[in-house]
């Protein structure tokens, strides 16, 4: 009996009515997902295996390299125009992978390395499979790998102390968006958590490191010409500029809040990153925990969270301050962020005190 036999024998027993509803798709449980997917891969390994033998030769000439690898590309990204199944998708991700290394071997042959072409290259490349590839998981990978040419393009420029600070402010128009452009809503949903992590990792990575460069394996150390402060400061703007978009798209509640009261807020914000100038990294956590709050996303959230320790435990053992200076300075933001939840529920309950006595009056 299928769907439509189904809906006539309810009908007629009067225990539904109207139209027949539209069939909805099933999701998979996610054991079934995770051996489809290990099932694609292991059909592409295999795929790669019996034209490995003949990659040697294509290899060798960069030209071949290139067009093979782009056929690929377009190969998988075909594949999930025609089927969106979990195995077609990673089977697809393993291909495009692939096809990708060929691409980036062909122009790092090329260029080198060293040469900032290449990792613009790199970056339009991903950029571009982020925003035309279907499958979630490439538009993941894609975003990921592309903050970290955009990092490496900017370390070959001398300008990196502000590329973290790009990536966030593309982390929050992405995540305050999300519901706005509804009709990509799938996209921007796996290009921001592509942004996130990757701004987690990069951000992880230049906080342990002694030298920014040494991580690239780069043989020269570009003049700096941005200094880190600024890169700081351009991150608390971005983190006003979050608290101003969540106002914005709040309930009635916030946005009937008083000029004076906003002010406020956004002092709060201001003192927040002000004290967060010696402790880097903070106001990447902070903005990734109010977007999960604000977004009621439990990922996001959890994200957030995990960054504020990372970042928190480094700056503790970094040696350029003393313990007493980043004690002193962690206890500060502490009594920021205490000072700011207390004001908060002051006012809250206030209000609902308020609702309450006007209701009995009535």
């Amino acid at each position: 009996m299928n769907q439509s036999q189904l809906w006539a024998l309810l009908s007629n027993t009067s225990l539904v009515s109207g139209e027949e509803p539209a069939a909805g798709e099933l999701d998979s449980p996610w054991y079934i997902s995770v051996l489809m997917g290990f099932l694609g891969w292991l059909a592409a390994l295999f795929l790669l295996g019996f034209v490995g033998f003949g990659i040697f030769s294509v290899i060798e000439s960069k030209v071949a390299s290139f067009i093979v690898g782009i056929l690929m590309i377009g190969g998988a990204y075909l594949l999930l125009q025609k089927n969106q199944a979990i195995f077609a998708e990673y089977f697809s991700l393993a291909i495009s992978l692939a096809g990708q290394v060929l691409v980036l071997w062909s122009l790092l042959e090329s260029s080198g390395a060293e040469s900032r072409f290449f990792w613009l290259a790199m970056m339009v490349l991903q950029i571009s499979i982020a925003a035309l590839m279907l499958g979630a998981v490439h538009r993941v990978f894609s975003a990921y790998f592309a903050c970290f040419a955009f990092i490496a393009f900017l370390i070959l420029s001398g300008a990196q102390n502000i590329g973290v600070s790009i990536i966030l402010f593309g982390v929050v128009w992405l995540w305050l968006n999300e519901f706005r452009y509804t009709q990509y809503m799938a996209q921007i949903r796996t290009m921001g958590y592509g942004l996130v992590l990757a701004l987690i990792s990069i951000k992880g990575a230049l906080i342990t490191s002694t030298s920014s460069s040494f991580w690239w394996g780069y043989n020269r150390q570009p003049e700096i010409w941005i200094q880190p402060w600024v890169g700081q400061l351009l991150s608390g703007f971005v983190l006003l500029y979050l608290v101003w978009g969540l106002r914005h798209q709040s309930s009635s509640a916030i946005s009937q809040w008083s000029n004076r009261l906003i002010m406020r807020v956004y002092f709060a914000v201001a003192l927040i990153a002000a004290i967060s100038f010696e402790a880097p990294g903070i106001i990447i956590g902070v903005a990734i925990l109010l977007l999960g709050f604000a977004g009621s996303n439990r990922v996001l959230t959890g994200l957030g969270c995990v960054s504020l320790l990372l970042y928190i435990s480094a700056y503790y053992y970094q040696l350029h301050n003393t313990l007493l200076d980043k004690s002193l300075s962690l206890l500060a933001l502490s009594i920021v962020l205490l000072g700011c939840r207390y004001c908060l529920n002051r006012r809250a309950n206030s209000r609902r005190h308020e609702a309450s006595e006007g209701t009995s009056h009535e």
